[in-house]
């Protein structure tokens, strides 16, 4: 771990250990690596909270060297932070989890970000929160909710999980571990929405985007590990007549835009 990380996470650990007599309502887990602009936008994003500073706020850093580390150390003493090597998103989250206090655990990654209140005091995990994203074609929507063996029902940064101290990330997957960890929590394809004014923000240019087949791949495998042969089949099905037509309506929608 970085000096200053470590000196800076262990304050912070001693100052939330009597900042909280109970629990706190939630963990929320930003991971970010060189992206200080993204983050910037998150964390502010999540101060600005009806539950702030109740809130249990973890980030945890890749050993960043485009100043994150400078900003996180001028950031409140609440906010606990790591910044050291890691192997990948997932074992990053992982992290996360071995150091979260709260009931609730929510994964807000560095360019995700928080639209109006959403979370508030009626926040009762586990649920699903709003998320609204950048459709490359459909324009600016809400996440289209789905059966589990399907993938994700609503993807990570709408999910407010129960912390669990036994559950992590398996990092056999690289980009699809999402689904995998949320099908072992056994919450079935639906939970209950959170009643708030506001929404989530996903940043859906990520890897994951520019990865889909490798992410279709996992996802595959993860669907035929928990469903089987034939669920798996019908989402390789899908996923494939996707992967051939969004580039087409991608096409489509720049050239009606042109004239």
């Amino acid at each position: 771990m970085e000096k200053g990380g470590r000196e800076r996470l262990f304050r912070a650990v001693s100052v939330n250990s009597g900042a909280f007599s109970l629990s706190p309502p939630i963990t929320i887990i930003t991971v970010v690596f060189n992206a200080l602009k993204d983050l910037r936008i998150t964390v502010d994003s999540v101060m600005k909270q009806p539950l702030w500073p109740s809130i249990d706020y973890i980030i945890i850093d890749g050993l960043s060297t485009d100043g994150t580390v400078e900003y996180l150390s001028e950031l409140p003493s609440s906010i606990r932070w790591v910044s050291e090597p890691d192997k990948g998103i997932y074992d990053a989250m992982n992290k996360g989890i071995l150091m979260a206090k709260g009931q609730g655990l929510l994964f807000l990654n560095a360019g995700d970000y928080f639209v109006g209140d959403v979370i508030t005091e009626n926040l009762k995990p586990p649920c699903f929160l709003p998320v609204k994203y950048q459709h490359p074609v459909l324009g600016y929507r809400s996440v289209a909710l789905k059966k589990r063996s399907r993938g994700l029902p609503n993807c990570h940064q709408g999910i407010v999980f129960e912390r669990n101290d036994s559950l992590f990330y398996d990092l056999n997957y690289r980009i699809a571990s999402d689904l995998d960890y949320y099908i072992r929590y056994q919450y079935g394809d639906r939970l209950p929405f959170h009643s708030c004014s506001g929404f989530v923000h996903f940043d859906n240019s990520g890897t994951n985007q520019k990865q889909a087949a490798r992410r279709d791949r996992e996802i595959a495998a993860i669907i035929r590990k928990h469903f089987g042969f034939l669920a798996a089949s019908q989402f390789c099905l899908v996923a494939m007549m996707k992967r051939l037509v969004r580039p087409m309506l991608a096409l489509a929608f720049r050239r009606r835009n042109t004239r």
